[in-house]
């Protein structure tokens, strides 16, 4: 964690969040508007790009990182009381957070799958079966085998590269059922890293 704490203090990051979000966060926040969505789960979330952008079109935002110096930077970019971040240690540290929302919910993920061991994206996919209730959202978006040739802006990054057929059946085994997936690249751009990515929705049976 030491690593992701300095990351987000050096000067490679933006310190102050603009107005343009991923690409993949304005994707993500059409599918909640026609699922009559309004609280976002993010699962880490970083510097808060895509959960700022998410309550400033009025969405309730309840966003995890475990990197205090990320969760900072979401706290003293957030400009209204739509957001609430938090610092944890692992997963189940969320769970009774989680399951007080009683409304329909949408757990968002970018780039934090590949980010994770196979041991922990086990537990992740347990946790997620556990925390959400039928009809709620699942959205993701992470790097997929085949990547690992391609440019690297963050070349220090850990990175998982997934195997997408695994992950989909993962799902599945969890009470997902997939209702949307597509791979390629032209995604998730920035800079000359042009990542090859899936993008996935899941729907909480």
């Amino acid at each position: 964690m030491k690593y992701w704490d300095e990351f987000y203090q050096s000067d490679f990051v933006d310190k102050s969040i603009n107005d343009v979000p991923s690409q993949f966060a304005i994707f993500a926040l059409n599918e909640m508007f026609n699922e009559n969505i309004n609280h976002v789960v993010e699962f880490g979330c970083g510097t808060g790009k895509d959960s700022i952008f998410f309550t400033n079109n009025n969405m309730h935002v309840l966003a995890f990182d475990k990197s205090k110096s990320a969760i900072k930077l979401c706290q003293d970019n957030l400009n209204n009381k739509l957001g609430t971040f938090v610092k944890i240690d692992n997963f189940d540290e969320t769970k009774d957070t989680i399951q007080s929302i009683r409304e329909k919910i949408c757990i968002y993920t970018r780039f934090f799958i590949h980010a994770l061991s196979d041991e922990d994206i086990l537990s992740f996919m347990i946790h997620l079966s556990e925390i959400t209730k039928p009809h709620d959202l699942f959205i993701s978006e992470f790097r997929i085998i085949g990547d690992e040739k391609n440019t690297k802006e963050t070349s220090k990054h850990f990175r998982n590269f997934i195997d997408p057929s695994k992950f989909l059946c993962s799902m599945n085994d969890h009470n997902f059922k997939v209702r949307y997936k597509i791979t390629g690249t032209g995604y998730a751009k920035y800079k000359d890293d042009d990542a090859l990515v899936m993008r996935v929705i899941g729907e909480k049976m």
